[in-house]
């Protein structure tokens, strides 16, 4: 018995020790928080949309999306070949969105939704997207006359007039081909 009281109270102490050296103001790390690698030859890049696991990667910065979609799982049966490139430069900054063929809602999948191609459409097939009018879908014809074909969906928010809550409208009836 005498055993057991000295066992616990040396348990005690040593518990006491080391818990007033612990700073209260360290971090405590969980799942919630991520740890930021300090390397120039790695970029970390999100990827979402039709994708196995959509979320945030590390990755070279020379890599091409085609990694990064491999990176994240591969694409699911319903991602839209037209709405990537996949021989394409990873952009920091950048996160990169895989557009569906078919609607979540269309459990038989007949009925693929109906796109536009942003680098070929004229100013008024542009301009049937919701939340693009007139006068963005000229934007968009000019950014695309002075700047070349759009490489990825969310370079579409480069033209004026366009930020995320109208790509969020528009993503899934874009097209890059």
């Amino acid at each position: 018995m005498s055993k057991i009281l000295i066992a616990v109270l040396i348990i005690t102490f040593v518990s006491i020790f080391v818990l007033s050296k612990m700073d209260p103001k360290h971090p405590n790390y969980d799942d919630n928080q991520s740890i930021t690698i300090v390397d120039e030859s790695f970029v970390t890049i999100s990827i979402t949309g039709e994708v196995s696991n959509p979320g945030s990667y590390i990755i070279q910065k020379d890599a091409i999306l085609e990694e990064l979609i491999l990176s994240a799982g591969g694409l699911t049966s319903n991602a839209d070949e037209r709405t990537f490139n996949e021989s394409i430069q990873i952009k920091e900054g950048v996160s990169y969105y895989i557009g569906p063929l078919y609607d979540k809602n269309d459990i038989c999948q007949d009925n693929p939704l109906v796109k536009v191609n942003i680098n070929a459409a004229s100013q008024e097939e542009l301009a049937t997207l919701t939340g693009i009018g007139q006068a963005t879908a000229g934007a968009i014809v000019a950014y695309r006359d002075s700047n070349g074909h759009f490489n990825y969906l969310e370079q579409i928010m480069e033209v004026k007039g366009i930020g995320n809550s109208t790509f969020e409208k528009i993503k899934n009836y874009i097209t890059l081909r």
